[in-house]
Order: structure tokens, then C-alpha cells, then sequence
């Protein structure tokens, strides 16, 4: 494995300069303005950079104000998998130097040569910022691309239907047909398309009668669909003006909207984050 090393002096209180590592308001001043997550109680950040490179972090040691380790849950670039972002932070000269590794790279490559090229860039940013109190981030684009574009539906994400009896349906189609059942129904794991490192779910789950999870629709079902960037997907739905129900939901595992298509079904729109949900979901999977 290969790592990329940064050594920096920032003339600024040791503590001013973890909590621009330590807070998610800290890494929008300097890395990407399109950062966002339940950082730092959750332990989960997401950097974007628009489209082309989305990433998935999470907090696996924190030691104020000294150290932050966050390791790679997902990343647009398979290299970026599992590798390791390393702050360390002291007193040296009056001046709090930070130690900066990027481990894990499995070669070095032309795309390693660029990362380190951008960790500067980023890390001069973080001075700047501590220094001087405004940094150079990522800010991107303001507008969500259009037509086609912008990316949208990528894959099944989820089947959920009424049922008179739940729990025995279910145990039904693991007798007669092999689904895997969990309490809710079952997970199917596949290996994404376009990237075939990555594991993706499909949810099917049949509902008692009386949910009203598919409101306002009065249809008995509800599919939900895989996205690729779900807050950009809403704002060009609005704008074609399709019926968006209630607010965008964030969780660990991904986030959520809903809206009605023109029979006035409820569909759902889910941007994952599977990782998360591979660590979060302990059952066994239909495959």
C-alpha cells in the first residue's frame, strides 16, 4: 500500500485548527462546500464535489486537539475504497504543525500524483482559513444539471406492498421460492453495474393493510427507486413540476424522498450510501 504525506505549520491555537477537522461547519470553511452527514456525533461525513466525485467517510478515531483518522466508506473512485485520512496535530515552534497522511492507496499512479496535487491545494486552504479566517473550498456548481445530464433512476431500490398477514407471506416465499426472510421481508444484495466493487441492496417487504405509509396514495403499494444524487433529482422535478411529497430525509444509510407520479401512486426515491447499510444490516441476504 502507498500513502501521501503532507507536513504543514499554521500560525494559529492548536484547538482553532482541530475544530475545522472536527466539525462538519469546519470542513465546509475549507475542503467542499457540499459536505454534509451527521459529523461529528454519527460518525458519518459525505464530501462532494458535485457529480463527478462523491465520498463517503467515517470517524474512526478522534483525539482532541491532537488527532482525526476518518477511513473511506465509498467513494466515486475505487482507489479512495478503504484507504485512510490521518491528521495529526502539535505545538512546534509557536506554530501548530499538522502531519497529514493519506494511506492506503494500492499503487502509485497518475491519479495518486493528482490527489497529492489536490491534498495541497485543500490543506493550504485549512491554513488559510485558520489563519486568516476565510478559506478556498470546493463550491461547485449552484445549479443541478439538466436533461439528461443529470443522472437519475440507477436501479430498483425497494418493492412494498400490503399484505393481510405479513409475517406469513413472507415465510411463504422462503419456503416456496428461497427468499432469505428478515422480520420486515428480504434483502436482495447484488453487485452494481458500474462499479462491481460495490455491493447494492433491493428491499422487498410486504406491510400490514393498515399502514399508511403509501399516503396520500390509496394504491397498496410503493416501489422504490435507486438515485444517484437525490437533491439535485428533486430540484429539476420541481421544476418539471411533478408532485413532491414532504421534505428530503437523511439517515446513515442513504437519504429519501417521495413523490406522486401521474396516477397518483407514491414512489420512492432513496440515494444510498451502501456501506453504511452493509455495516448496519446484520441479517443475511437473498442472493
Amino acid at each position: 500500500m502507498h500513502s501521501i504525506h503532507h507536513l504543514l505549520h499554521i500560525a494559529a491555537p492548536q484547538e482553532r485548527v482541530f475544530q475545522q477537522l472536527a466539525t462538519l461547519d469546519g470542513i465546509k470553511k475549507w475542503w467542499s462546500v457540499q459536505a454534509h452527514g451527521d459529523y461529528p456525533d454519527g460518525g458519518i461525513l459525505h464530501v462532494d464535489f458535485d457529480q463527478r466525485f462523491r465520498n463517503v467517510f467515517q470517524l474512526i478515531f478522534i483525539r482532541e486537539p491532537h488527532e482525526v483518522i476518518w477511513k473511506c466508506l465509498s467513494a466515486t473512485a475505487p482507489e479512495w475504497m478503504g484507504t485512510e485520512i490521518v491528521f495529526e496535530l502539535d505545538r512546534h515552534e509557536e506554530k501548530t504543525r499538522v502531519r497529514f497522511t493519506h494511506r492506503g492507496y494500492p499503487e502509485e499512479s497518475d491519479f495518486m500524483a493528482q490527489c497529492n496535487y489536490s491534498w495541497g491545494q485543500y490543506l493550504d486552504s485549512l491554513r488559510l482559513l485558520c489563519e486568516a479566517g476565510e478559506g478556498l473550498p470546493y463550491k461547485g456548481n449552484v445549479e443541478p444539471p439538466e436533461g439528461s445530464d443529470l443522472k437519475r433512476v440507477t436501479g430498483l431500490g425497494g418493492v412494498f406492498f400490503k399484505s393481510r398477514d405479513p409475517k406469513a407471506l413472507s415465510e411463504w416465499y422462503g419456503r416456496h421460492l428461497g427468499l432469505v426472510i428478515n422480520p420486515y421481508g428480504s434483502v436482495f444484495e447484488f453487485r452494481e453495474g458500474a462499479n462491481p466493487e460495490q455491493t447494492g441492496y433491493t428491499v422487498w417487504s410486504p406491510m400490514p393493510e393498515t399502514t399508511d405509509y403509501y399516503a396520500p396514495s390509496d394504491k397498496p403499494y410503493m416501489i422504490n427507486y435507486r438515485v444517484d444524487d437525490l437533491a439535485a433529482l428533486i430540484i429539476a422535478l420541481k421544476a418539471e413540476g411533478v408532485d413532491v411529497v414532504g421534505e428530503i430525509q437523511e439517515y446513515e444509510y442513504g437519504k429519501f424522498a417521495h413523490i406522486l407520479d401521474p396516477e397518483g401512486t407514491k414512489v420512492e426515491l432513496w440515494e444510498p450510501v451502501d456501506p453504511v447499510f452493509t455495516k448496519l444490516y446484520q441479517g443475511k441476504t437473498t442472493k
